[in-house]
């Protein structure tokens, strides 16, 4: 690992799963800065936010997530329609994009591939072992 990420984006409908990844992200300590998105609508309303308001840290540096771990099977809008989106913004920092779920179809993990935004597909739950690779893999 380098050094620790500036932000991560949490992107999940359930709270309780967002709660314990957070745990393990700050275990890590990987980053101090964790948003959390209850499905990709909000994620995306996050991103642009930070993006068209220029919103700082305490540092001067804008929030835009270095990492976002995106869930599938989300309402409203799930994670292939937020990566249909996301790919859409223009004018923003792109962020690695690692695919959390709990499908191990070989279909979702396929179709993950498709994406130029996605860096990995990696099966639910995150833990300690896994955001290190994440970490040293790409970071």
């Amino acid at each position: 690992m380098t050094s620790k990420l500036k932000c991560i984006l949490l992107v999940d409908d359930d709270s309780v799963t967002n709660y314990i990844h957070k745990r393990h992200i700050e275990y890590c300590e990987v980053t101090d800065c964790i948003q959390m998105a209850s499905d990709g609508q909000v994620a995306l309303d996050i991103i642009t936010q930070i993006n068209n308001k220029e919103i700082p840290d305490n540092n001067g540096a804008k929030l835009t997530p270095d990492l976002i771990f995106l869930d599938i099977n989300m309402p409203r809008m799930n994670g292939w329609q937020f990566l249909e989106a996301y790919q859409q913004l223009e004018e923003i920092e792109k962020s690695k994009v690692i695919i959390l779920s709990t499908s191990v179809d070989s279909a979702d993990k396929l179709k993950a591939e498709s994406y130029d935004s996605v860096s990995e597909y990696v099966v639910k739950p995150l833990n300690e072992t896994k955001i290190n690779n994440i970490m040293s893999t790409y970071f």
